[in-house]
């Protein structure tokens, strides 16, 4: 959320030079800036959203569910280990041989 971040610390600054009794410029705007900014932020998480779903797809439909573990658990290895994600994945690892798809 940089984008909404920014507007918020526009604002702040503008704010900061503002008397008690005075809003700052760019508060009657400050609604449709936010927006903007919100949009620009969730962009960038969908299209990489899109892009990870359709890699995750790829490797299932041609090596079957093992593999699509091995490659969400190799991906994602960066997560903490409380995340709620490793859940997710003991869940299907116990499920992975209802996945082959392709494999004979």
């Amino acid at each position: 959320m940089a984008n909404v971040g920014a507007v918020l610390l526009d604002l702040r600054a503008a704010a900061a030079g503002c008397g008690p009794e005075a809003f700052p410029d760019g508060i009657d705007r400050l609604d449709e800036r936010l927006a903007k900014a919100a949009a620009r932020d969730l962009a960038l998480p969908q299209e990489r959203i899109k892009k990870a779903f359709g890699a995750a797809r790829a490797v299932l439909r041609r090596h079957g569910g093992a593999s699509l573990l091995k490659h969400l658990r190799k991906s994602n290895a960066a997560l903490t280990p409380g995340h709620p994600a490793w859940d997710e994945l003991d869940y299907f690892e116990k499920r992975k041989d209802n996945m082959r798809y392709g494999e004979s």
